[in-house]
């Protein structure tokens, strides 16, 4: 509860995303903790919907309040194929919030689907915290011996390469069509988000249900290694 709350308060995005992939190891770590971490997930902390809206035109989307008191956003622009894309009924409340990015529910085509928005400054913040990490593991490398077995600096290095890139969400956007492909073979069991829009900042695409990694985790944990092989092996 300590660490969590350390983290919370911290509002420091890398240690967020770190707790993230730490939220699914519960081979090595308590489940208790596993469990307090994963609220990082999707229950980081959340920006305006003003910023939202900042956001979205500045993607090139046009944005208009329908009505005064509403919730509702009807947006006019262009979608990855070319077409005129209308958007409509954008939450002002975010039902999820990462470590880059917050997601909206909206409205397209009389089908529901998730407005990413990219957190502001997260980019620079990142920066900041990864150079405040670097210089608490080199101490941690250099004074304490009986730590050096873990190479503070090339962790933090390793991570800091693997987040990089996260706060460009078309990064995200062409990463997740490669995602898909690659597994286009076991498309009868899982599924991928449709990419929809993509720039920097805003990435909208099909809504899609499914569950945390954490849930998926413990399940595995339930079962024995060779079932788990078979279940990932075949799909079934």
């Amino acid at each position: 509860q300590i660490l969590y709350n350390a983290i919370r308060y911290s509002q420091s995005a890398a240690l967020a995303k770190w707790s993230q992939w730490a939220s699914v190891r519960l081979d090595l770590l308590p489940e208790t903790l596993c469990l307090l971490l994963a609220q990082f997930q999707a229950n980081a902390p959340v920006h305006s919907i003003q910023h939202t809206l900042f956001e979205l035109e500045s993607a090139g989307l046009h944005v208009t309040l329908s009505e005064p008191d509403s919730a509702s956003f009807p947006v006019n622009s262009r979608n990855l194929s070319g077409g005129m894309l209308k958007l409509s009924k954008l939450e002002d409340r975010p039902f999820a919030s990462g470590t880059p990015a917050q997601v909206h529910g909206a409205v397209l085509g009389g089908q529901k689907v998730v407005v990413k928005v990219g957190h502001p400054c997260v980019e620079t913040e990142l920066l900041l915290d990864f150079e405040l990490l670097r210089r608490a593991a080199t101490i941690i490398h250099n004074w304490i011996p009986s730590l050096r077995w873990l190479n503070a600096p090339s962790t933090v290095s390793q991570f800091e390469a693997a987040m990089s890139g996260q706060c460009d969400l078309s990064q995200e956007a062409h990463h997740l069509s490669v995602f898909k492909y690659n597994f286009r073979r076991k498309s009868s069991w899982i599924s991928f988000p449709q990419v929809i829009f993509a720039s920097p900042a805003v990435l909208i695409e099909s809504f899609e249900p499914g569950e945390l990694a954490t849930e998926v985790a413990k399940r595995g944990l339930e079962m024995d290694r060779p079932e788990a092989h078979f279940i990932i092996a075949r799909g079934e």
